[in-house]
């Protein structure tokens, strides 16, 4: 176990959904942001189907600034202690990983190292080569809501302006290589209206983690964008469940 963990906000099933589901599901969230980015999901997942949501905060984001700065392999190392901690308090928990962005890259990059690590995952909105020129200059579609960008500004100024760039590398440089063993049923996804360069890759990414994985599957989110989770949390988090009931036996 490490000695100094990412910080972790978990929500419980909600007594209102009526079952209480075996999955405990890891949110990761997208570059510059935190767990604050679901917060419009959490209530769904825990409230009307009944799931233990774990959220955590990447290092070098959010309240893991600290245990800065980031790198996937950081974020490997701190997704795997956590799991290991998950696991130590429940040796039967079921548990599926799901990252949008950057937390989709993180999520691929975690699977690479521990394929064995969750039974089941969703990564959207990764890409594995780096941006063409004026692509990487593509913002995603922002919110309109001013809490939304009350919240975007506050997570980013966490971050710091001076760590943005080495984030922006990490993501920018994100390559995918296909481990030896089995990869967990993982669901590739992408936004009908995503930012250019996971629309580029998505086939390629999809085809990749197929290789590695029989029971994978791919899926565009027709009227979609980037971040699910605040576009459209709804439909996110109906697309999650259903994959969780197909992926997990």
């Amino acid at each position: 176990m490490l000695a100094t963990s990412m910080h972790v906000a978990t929500f419980e099933p909600s007594p209102a959904a009526g079952q209480k589901q075996q999955t405990t599901i890891l949110l990761v969230h997208g570059g510059a942001l935190s767990h604050r980015m679901y917060k419009d999901v959490v209530p769904l997942l825990t409230g009307t189907y009944g799931y233990r949501v774990v959220t955590p905060d990447l290092p070098g984001h959010g309240e893991s600034v600290s245990i800065g700065p980031f790198s996937f392999a950081a974020s490997t190392r701190h997704l795997h202690d956590l799991i290991q901690r998950l696991r130590a308090s429940d040796p039967n928990v079921q548990l599926v990983m799901a990252g949008i962005s950057l937390g989709g890259q993180a999520v691929l990059d975690f699977l690479a190292h521990h394929p064995e690590g969750v039974g089941a995952a969703l990564v959207s909105g990764a890409f594995i080569h780096p941006p063409d020129n004026g692509a990487a200059r593509v913002l995603p579609k922002m919110p309109t809501e001013q809490s939304w960008l009350d919240m975007i500004q506050e997570d980013v100024a966490k971050v710091g302006m001076g760590n943005l760039p080495g984030i922006q590398n990490a993501s920018f440089g994100f390559t995918f290589k296909v481990p030896h063993a089995l990869l967990p049923p993982t669901l590739v996804v992408v936004g009908e209206h995503d930012m250019p360069t996971p629309l580029r890759d998505f086939d390629e990414l999809s085809a990749e983690v197929k290789k590695a994985s029989p029971k994978s599957e791919s899926l565009v989110m027709i009227g979609a964008w980037h971040n699910h989770s605040i576009d459209v949390p709804e439909q996110f988090v109906e697309v999650l469940h259903a994959w969780i009931r197909k992926a997990l036996p």
